[in-house]
C-alpha cells in the first residue's frame, strides 16, 4: 500500500479494522449478530480505496495493488449500507466486487454477491442509460 496512507491511518487503525473484519465474518458463520462498525471503520475503508486508486497507475507495484485491494474488499464486504437509497447500496456492492476482482479473489466475490440480498430495482429502465445497464447487471 502507499506508505503515506499507511502512516496516516496508523497501524492501530489497520489492526482494529482487520479485527472487525474477522469478527464480522465469524459472526456470519456462527449466526450471531455482527459487531457494530463505527465511523472510523468507514474512514479506514475510504482510505484503503484511496490507496487502491493511487496504485492503479503503478505498473511496477502490482503486488501492493493486490494487497490494498484485498484489504479494501475485506473491509467493504463487512460494511452494511444503512442508506435507504437502492442506488447507493448497489454502488457499494459494485465497488466491493471490483476490489475483490483487483485482489484476485474472484471466488470470494462470487460467494459475496450470491449471499448478499440485492435490493429491488425499479423495472422501468427507459431513462437510465448506462447507469441502468450497470445496475441491471446486479438484478
Amino acid at each position: 500500500m502507499t506508505q503515506w496512507i499507511t502512516d496516516a491511518l496508523g497501524e492501530a487503525s489497520l489492526a482494529e479494522a482487520t479485527t472487525l473484519v474477522s469478527k464480522a465474518l465469524l459472526a456470519d458463520v456462527t449466526g450471531v449478530a455482527r459487531p457494530t462498525l463505527d465511523e472510523s471503520t468507514g474512514f479506514v475503508a475510504d482510505s484503503l480505496e484511496l490507496a487502491v486508486f493511487e496504485l492503479l497507475d503503478e505498473a511496477d507495484k502490482r503486488s501492493e495493488l493486490r494487497s490494498a485491494a484485498e484489504k479494501a474488499f475485506e473491509l467493504l464486504r463487512t460494511l452494511q449500507s444503512d442508506s435507504a437509497n437502492v442506488s447507493e447500496k448497489l454502488k457499494l456492492l459494485l465497488r466491493t466486487a471490483c476490489y475483490g476482482v483487483l485482489a484476485d479473489r474472484t471466488p470470494d466475490v462470487s460467494r459475496f454477491l450470491k449471499d448478499t440480498a440485492l435490493p429491488e430495482l425499479a423495472t422501468d429502465f427507459s431513462n437510465w442509460g448506462v447507469s441502468g445497464t450497470m445496475l441491471r447487471s446486479f438484478g
